[in-house]
């Protein structure tokens, strides 16, 4: 439920995009063109949900991320989560052969080792990691625009599992695919993830199960920003002091 205490109320434009999104429709006074292409390209919502130059979107990844993780920390203490946790952090050895991991792993292959989102102890069964990795989809890509939402969120489940289920079931680790859409779905296992989620943060509260499950405000809040957020690039701001009518002048003048 909308809330000041907890954060969960929307201001009138994120509602409102949010709710025209669900329908499929266009958000009103949206800009003419982008602010961050150097050609002037006309601006629309795909543009806006899939541009990457000016960071909007790799932020609106982080922003659930960094949700996910607020409310895992009020179940599971901080030595229980870890961010950006490596997939296959050491050699493995399978039926009595390495795999292709390097024989040394020297600091290189560590900063070139795939990396999850979200590492949490003792999700899904006590005493073993559960890694969870997200993924923000849009449905009029060209990728999936001739598919079904629904299919759509369970092809990007299974290229997540068959990058990473192997790897992780090596290593007793839990796999879990964190698929959300633009527009609010979430996959299979997003929403299996949630309800557990919202079990253990229940039990924490001492609260009905009914009014903590829920969708994250994060994913509404991260896709407006997308659409509303600027693309200027950082180093074409100017950081310079502008005065009016030549006040402060004196500050920028040499002791000489």
């Amino acid at each position: 439920m909308p809330s000041h205490v907890g954060g969960t109320i929307p201001s009138s434009t994120e509602f409102r995009d949010a709710l025209m999104l669900r329908y499929a429709r266009v958000p009103s006074n949206l800009l003419t063109s982008c602010d961050g292409c150097s050609e002037s390209k006309k601006f629309d919502v795909n543009h806006a949900l899939d541009r990457k130059k000016g960071g909007l979107v790799t932020a609106r990844h982080d922003e659930i991320c960094d949700e996910l993780r607020y409310l895992l920390a009020h179940v599971f203490s901080p030595s229980r989560i870890r961010c950006e946790p490596m997939i296959n952090p050491a050699p493995i050895r399978v039926n009595g052969t390495k795999t292709h991991v390097p024989r040394a792993f020297s600091s290189s292959d560590f900063l070139n080792a795939d990396r999850s989102d979200l590492l949490i102890r003792g999700f899904w069964e006590g005493s073993t990691d559960t890694i969870i990795d997200v993924r923000v989809t849009i449905f009029d890509s060209k990728s999936y625009k001739n598919l079904p939402p629904k299919k759509a969120l369970e092809r990007q489940e299974k290229e997540k599992k068959k990058k990473y289920c192997k790897p992780c079931e090596n290593q007793r680790l839990h796999f879990t695919p964190f698929v959300v859409s633009t527009d609010g779905m979430f996959g299979f296992e997003a929403r299996a993830f949630l309800k557990r989620l919202a079990k253990l943060l229940a039990e924490e509260w001492e609260k009905p199960y009914s009014t903590v499950r829920g969708t994250s405000i994060a994913l509404v809040r991260a896709t407006n920003r997308c659409i509303r957020g600027s693309r200027i690039p950082v180093n074409n701001m100017s950081n310079r002091f502008r005065w009016e009518g030549g006040s402060g002048l004196g500050f920028l003048k040499s002791d000489n």
